[in-house]
């Protein structure tokens, strides 16, 4: 019935694509986000294969404009793709590099088209909404799953994907949270309004179910960078506490047992493995500064036994030293280069806004998005999310928001806004759908 229930939707929806190239975008990234096609039927038939081609058909006979936003994002992309085809050649283990290799390169082909087809409020929104509904799927169901079992069981995603480590789960719901309080802010649907609020709650019951101790320490930050940022700080405080005292106090001993090993990583086999992983990639790096080890080097054997033969075979744990030990200086060089420029971007975007009221949901979503990469960068300090999709397209929403918020003052919005009509934000929902072409 699931399978059924799939390809209904997407013969309804793809050929949309010819027409809206940025439709073709949103089910693509539903496929990569949620991967509703392996709850169903695995890998038997490549749906995001199709939906990539489709769109890229329906967006080479569009009429629209076809342009990358006019800041270095883009281009570090685009680099950054180069710095992984030219590693891959070098790859200490070429079979799995070539594999990784052509995964993270859909990624960024994705990544691509949305900056060039997301270009306007609609569409961003409409992406936001895809990319909450993708992960709240999965938020609600582990929210639910870890009341019903009394915290006793880790909560998991779709295996074979992102979310199918716990540890990686935790940290993309913690991600989300922010996006989902955008999303309130800019509706006008009462019921809307009350159930992102529901969703919410139970993505920060979920991400204590997994039982991540990197995703915890996101949550909490993310907690106190959401109240810094917020405007009416005593009543989010409020809520905040309301929802994340009485979900810690749910969970079982394990749990906090669990926890407490924050404090005493140095006696905990986990931990430890991590910061060897991390003197391998630098080993590694430091041998092969220019291309690294290849993807996956520190699961192959041949690499762990020339440059750390008295270790296991295991991932790095951490985005900053997977970047080293995969792509060698030019990676890591790339990676923190994104990720500052995608922060520098958010900061823009929010100081534009401020002087101009109808970019008001620009400047909010900035800012979620500024809490959700803080919670990335925390957490991905100790997973190896390095090439997340999902990530990379909220560096991607970043840009367009900073080309967006750019563009100089139309003749309608200054007389709207000397009448007074743009003194406050306007939600999406009042906005005519004609702004989506």
């Amino acid at each position: 019935m699931r399978t059924l229930v799939l390809l209904l939707t997407l013969m309804a929806t793809l050929p949309l694509t010819f027409v809206a190239p940025y439709a073709g975008v949103l089910v693509w990234c539903w496929l990569s986000f949620m991967n509703p096609q392996r709850i169903t039927f695995g890998d038997a038939l490549p749906v995001v294969y199709a939906a990539a081609v489709i769109t890229a058909i329906g967006l080479v006979i569009s009429r629209e404009p076809k342009r990358l936003p006019n800041n270095l994002t883009p281009w570090l992309f685009v680099l950054l793709g180069i710095v992984m085809t030219a590693n891959s050649f070098f790859a200490l283990d070429p079979h799995n590099a070539w594999d990784e290799w052509n995964k993270n390169i859909k990624t960024l082909v994705m990544v691509i088209t949305v900056l060039v087809v997301m270009t306007n409020r609609v569409r961003i929104h409409a992406l936001i909404w895809v990319y909450v509904l993708s992960i709240g799927y999965l938020s609600l169901k582990g929210g639910l799953f870890t009341l019903l079992s009394g915290g006793q069981s880790h909560v998991l995603g779709v295996a074979g994907t992102a979310t199918g480590d716990n540890n990686n789960l935790g940290l993309i719901m913690v991600m989300t949270l922010p996006l989902m309080y955008y999303l309130r802010l800019n509706s006008v649907n009462r019921f809307i309004r009350i159930g992102l609020p529901i969703m919410m709650g139970c993505t920060v019951v979920a991400v204590l179910g997994t039982y991540s101790r990197g995703a915890f320490l996101a949550l909490s930050l993310v907690a106190g960078f959401f109240w810094w940022k917020a405007k009416q700080k005593a009543t989010v405080g409020i809520i905040g506490a309301l929802v994340l005292v009485p979900a810690v106090l749910f969970m079982p001993q394990q749990w906090v047992n669990r926890i407490n090993t924050i404090d005493t990583y140095e006696a905990d086999t986990s931990a430890m493995n991590r910061i060897s992983q991390w003197h391998f990639a630098i080993r590694l790096a430091t041998d092969r500064p220019l291309v690294g080890g290849g993807f996956d080097a520190s699961e192959s054997f041949y690499a762990v036994a020339k440059y750390y033969p008295d270790e296991q075979v295991l991932a790095y744990h951490s985005i900053w030293f997977q970047s080293l030990g995969d792509l060698g200086i030019p990676g890591i060089v790339l990676t923190i280069a994104i990720a500052l420029v995608g922060w520098r971007n958010a900061s823009v975007t929010r100081r534009a806004a401020r002087s101009r009221p109808e970019f008001t949901w620009a400047g909010d979503l900035a800012t979620m998005c500024q809490v959700s990469l803080a919670g990335y960068f925390l957490a991905g300090t100790f997973l190896s999310m390095a090439y997340y999709d999902g990530y990379y397209t909220l560096i991607a929403v970043l840009s367009l928001l900073r080309e967006i918020t750019s563009r100089p003052r139309s003749t309608l919005a200054a007389r709207l806004e000397r009448q007074g009509a743009l003194a406050a934000p306007v939600p999406l929902d009042a906005r005519t759908a004609a702004e989506a072409h």
